[in-house]
């Protein structure tokens, strides 16, 4: 497992302020980022990244980027739930070839996380509802801790479960299926990675609301100066 948490961190600095963060959206960054990880659910986003500089509205383009990044959340997460699905109704050959497939499918809720996190930020860049923001940083923590994220979906996930059928029903060797070579070793690390990701999910959290505020602020005070600005026209020439 590699520093997962290095992902939310990115974002964390990346949302220090608002100009910070807007030029974000027009570094590299994001891109690299997302072809490290190596995932084709990613794809449709790079291309819009790569192309931003060529759309003459910015909102514009970012409305396209969160709609991609949406897109490639749902795959993600769809991905991770079929999986426990399908494990009330695998075939003995099948439930040997999950054995592989896991730790997969435990990597790539960081992916999954990242992209709820990236949405979140773009959401709040975009000054949409704060509560878009908020739950989508919750689907961030519900993919690093492995749970549902939506209730109908809670009876399907069972990942102790999962990994007593693999391991009772498997007559292959442990030693031949590198994720339980040593359970015990990756559980305690995974759970390392969840803390130290779930801890820069709160500072991404903090970051985004002292934004939200600081526009706010801006919006009050730019109102204050608007209001002053046509009080001051109405007021008679001190000359005439």
């Amino acid at each position: 497992m590699g520093n997962n948490s290095s992902l939310v961190e990115q974002l964390v600095t990346a949302s220090a302020n608002i100009p910070a963060l807007g030029a974000f959206f027009k570094t590299s960054i994001m891109v690299d980022t997302l072809r490290k990880l190596g995932d084709s659910h990613f794809d449709l986003a790079i291309h819009t990244l790569n192309n931003l500089n060529s759309y003459s509205v910015e909102r514009e383009a970012l409305r396209m980027l969160l709609g991609e990044l949406k897109i490639a959340h749902k795959l993600l997460y769809e991905q991770r739930l079929e999986f426990y699905k399908n494990m009330t109704i695998l075939s003995y050959n099948q439930l040997i070839l999950s054995a592989y497939n896991y730790p997969k499918i435990q990597e790539s809720r960081y992916k999954e996380a990242y992209a709820a996190c990236l949405i979140a930020v773009i959401h709040n860049y975009l000054d949409d509802g704060f509560e878009l923001v908020a739950e989508r940083l919750i689907q961030a923590s519900c993919a690093i801790y492995d749970r549902p994220i939506f209730e109908q979906d809670e009876k399907f996930f069972n990942p102790i479960d999962v990994k007593s059928k693999i391991l009772v029903n498997s007559a292959m060797p442990l030693a031949a299926i590198g994720f339980f070579a040593n359970p015990q070793n990756w559980e305690e690390e995974d759970e390392a990675e969840k803390k130290a990701f779930n801890q820069q999910l709160k500072l991404l959290a903090e970051n985004l609301h002292k934004i939200r505020a600081e526009k706010e602020a801006e919006r009050k005070i730019k109102a204050i100066q608007d209001a002053l600005i046509e009080a001051f026209s109405k007021w008679p020439n001190s000359e005439e």
